[in-house]
């Protein structure tokens, strides 16, 4: 899986080319990418050909997914027919997109991972609230 080179997290998101550079290299399916902990714009190898027969979430390209209920989600149409022809119904938790893909999952979702990737409290900009004198909420 990518990190980043900074900060050594995997929460990043694909980033947009710049230059025409950016684009040729998208050939050699090294693309540009974003941390969304330290901001960090980096490129890596987004696509190998081991990986290529497992599903990916389209916006985030992440491979741990989950799987969504059918009450849960109404597909929409050419999701119904990928269903149809035995296509898997995966729903990635990071970016919270569900959808359906026909090639297997690499890793199962689970919590315990994601709780890795979330920034620790002291990073976090919130401020706490101060309680005022004569709000009604104490």
């Amino acid at each position: 899986m990518i990190e980043c080179p900074r900060c050594g997290s995997r929460y990043l998101r694909p980033s947009r080319p710049r230059n025409f550079s950016e684009r040729i290299a998208a050939l050699w399916l090294v693309s540009p990418i974003r941390c969304l902990h330290c901001k960090n714009r980096f490129r890596a190898r987004t696509l190998s050909i081991a990986r290529q027969r497992f599903a990916r979430c389209p916006r985030c390209l992440r491979m741990d997914l989950g799987i969504w209920s059918v009450n849960s989600f109404d597909p929409p149409f050419w999701s119904r027919i990928k269903l149809a022809m035995g296509g898997h119904r995966w729903r990635c938790e990071y970016c919270r997109l569900s959808f359906v893909s026909l090639r297997q999952r690499k890793e199962v979702f689970s919590f315990r991972r994601w709780g890795k990737y979330q920034p620790r409290a002291e990073e976090s900009q919130t401020v706490p609230r101060k309680n005022v004198q004569g709000s009604r909420h104490d």
